[in-house]
């Protein structure tokens, strides 16, 4: 009697925890799956935040290693997608409720949206002008604010090639674009 209904109790919390858990993990595949296919990323090569590249060696192990470590060991390893671990992460048993490869999933992208991204950026970045007016005094043969060309001015109306020959204040402006 009371035993029976007291364990049958707790196989059905157990279960019910157990479709808890399996529905959070529904929603995070469904998530991760969403991201990686709107960056474009789905059937790109699986890296890591820290830039490494998840691999499955001879034994069919999931290991990260970094690119150099990839080229060194030519054959020895195999580059997954991102697609890849989506279907280890659904259909193995020991990859199921393991969310931190729906990580390294989910921050997949694809060159078409890094291209995109880096155009946006070029495009919003456009050019700048900067203006900066002010007065410069020129008082004989001083020039205050580094306007040399005033001086050379001078020396070639003395010669008489132009009509800047008083000392006095003359407006300026510098335009710098970029």
């Amino acid at each position: 009697g009371v035993s029976d209904i007291a364990d049958l109790a707790n196989v059905y919390l157990s279960n019910l925890y157990s479709i808890k858990i399996a529905s959070f993990n529904k929603k995070e595949y469904d998530s991760a799956l969403a991201e990686v296919t709107k960056n474009g990323g789905l059937n790109e090569y699986a890296i890591t935040t820290s830039g490494d590249i998840i691999v499955m060696d001879e034994e069919d192990n999931l290991k990260q290693i970094s690119v150099s470590e990839l080229l060194k060991g030519s054959g020895k390893y195999r580059p997954l997608t991102n697609s890849n671990l989506l279907y280890l992460r659904a259909y193995q048993p020991e990859y199921a409720n393991k969310n931190e490869i729906l990580n390294t999933v989910r921050n997949g992208i694809g060159i078409q949206e890094v291209d995109k991204m880096i155009r946006e950026k070029l495009s919003s970045l456009g050019t700048s002008e900067t203006v900066r007016s002010g007065y410069s005094v020129k008082a004989d043969s001083y020039i205050a604010q580094g306007m040399e060309v005033l001086s050379k001015a001078e020396s070639a109306a003395i010669a008489g090639q132009t009509g800047m020959t008083l000392d006095g204040m003359y407006k300026n402006k510098i335009i710098t674009k970029d």
